[in-house]
């Protein structure tokens, strides 16, 4: 168990930083802080059987929403699924699906602020009734559009990073066969030389340098076995990050479903 300060919170929020007295006596709250992870976790754990019904009161909020407006005196469904996808890194949807009464869907947006709305359970009870089936078959869409998504970003990711490795590895072999290329021209130049040379000073002076080049053209030819290496060490690393990927799993938890209505 994480221990958790006791005492006030403050909320950040936009606007003018606070004094520095009223800094001391909150505790930045956060959804990263571990009072915020605590709160997600038992709101995610908490048992949301049987279903609910919420008013939505617009007329209250202190904007304008217009997406929850254009919804005014007008009742369906909601259901809020967490959509988690593990592959290299874990990514997590919240996806939130709904429908009117008469069957016409409510997209992402309006139904998040609808949570921003005040809200209370009617005074009658629902009655025994259960969710229309269309609305676990848009959320069953939904979901899948969404992983489906995920897929096409890890490829055009995989795909930009492999042109990148293509194309960092042939600036390498390029730039180590160039200068290997370079060398070799200048030996077989300084060969030459030496076998027009008269003086014995002259010949000692062009075989220093033949050896010297030499010296050069074995260690170029030790940077290119070092650099294709390094080549295949950043291509085994990208075959595996693409191996875990193609091996990620997917999990679908339903988070709460609800009878709504905006007033």
């Amino acid at each position: 168990e994480v221990a958790i300060p006791t005492g006030r919170y403050r909320l950040q929020r936009r606007g003018p930083e606070p004094t520095e007295a009223e800094a001391d006596q909150n505790h930045r709250y956060r959804l990263t802080h571990p009072l915020g992870e605590y709160v997600l976790a038992q709101g995610r754990a908490a048992d949301t059987l049987p279903l609910a019904a919420v008013v939505f009161n617009i007329s209250q909020h202190p904007t304008r929403l217009s997406v929850v407006e254009a919804l005014t005196g007008q009742s369906g469904w909601l259901a809020l699924e967490q959509l988690t996808v593990e592959t290299l890194q874990c990514e997590e949807h919240l996806l939130f699906t709904a429908l009117t009464d008469q069957g016409q869907p409510v997209d992402q947006e309006a139904c998040e602020k609808l949570f921003q709305c005040q809200a209370v359970e009617p005074p009658r009870p629902l009655p025994t009734m259960t969710a229309p089936p269309p609305l676990a078959e848009n959320a069953c869409r939904y979901a899948e559009a969404t992983i489906s998504r995920v897929v096409e970003a890890n490829q055009r990711f995989f795909q930009e990073e492999r042109e990148k490795l293509d194309q960092w590895a042939e600036d390498k072999m390029l730039a180590a066969e160039q200068g290997l290329q370079d060398t070799k021209a200048k030996l077989r130049a300084l060969k030459r030389e030496s076998r027009q040379a008269v003086s014995m000073d002259a010949q000692h002076q062009l075989q220093t340098r033949v050896r010297d080049l030499e010296r050069l053209q074995r260690r170029q030819r030790q940077t290119i076995f070092e650099v294709e290496d390094e080549i295949t060490v950043q291509r085994d690393a990208l075959i595996a990050a693409l191996e875990q990927r193609l091996h990620q799993r997917t999990d679908i938890h339903r988070l709460l479903t609800i009878r709504w209505t905006v007033v």
